[in-house]
């Protein structure tokens, strides 16, 4: 559809809304827009899945329930990473360090255990939920 292009949608036998494309926003990061519409003659707007950019999208791995996934408790940068495959670590060891608007987390480990996996080098951005480092409890 282009800007201003209306069509008729009926919802049910005799009822029919007209919906006007006005605009759609720039893609985010995240490869979503908003798309600006009018709806039987009132203003709206909704964010949508931009397919074309979701293809050039990278994702990380996501941690899972499992004790020994941590993933990153918040979207930032991963400041440091102080453990590395093979490693022995104890429950409330650091693990890595999140950098957030100017705020700096340090993830201690929940269990004791070895660094099975480090998913992410320091200075990658992360979002919550990234799988950071994987440990086999002990």
């Amino acid at each position: 559809m282009d800007n201003n292009e209306s069509v008729t949608i009926e919802l049910e036998q005799g009822k029919r809304v007209p919906i006007t494309l006005l605009g759609v926003g720039k893609t985010n990061e995240d490869g979503k827009c908003q798309v600006f519409f009018e709806y039987n003659g009132m203003p709206r707007s909704i964010m949508v899945t931009d397919e074309q950019a979701q293809e050039n999208i990278i994702s990380n791995k996501k941690a899972t329930n499992e004790v020994g996934s941590i993933g990153a408790p918040m979207p930032g940068l991963l400041s440091e990473v102080s453990v590395k495959p093979g490693d022995t670590v104890a429950k409330g060891d650091a693990l890595f360090a999140l950098s957030a608007m100017k705020m700096e987390t340090s993830v201690p480990s929940p269990v004791d255990g070895v660094v099975k996996e480090v998913a992410l080098p320091a200075g990658s951005q992360v979002a919550t939920g990234d799988l950071i480092v994987e440990i086999e409890k002990a």
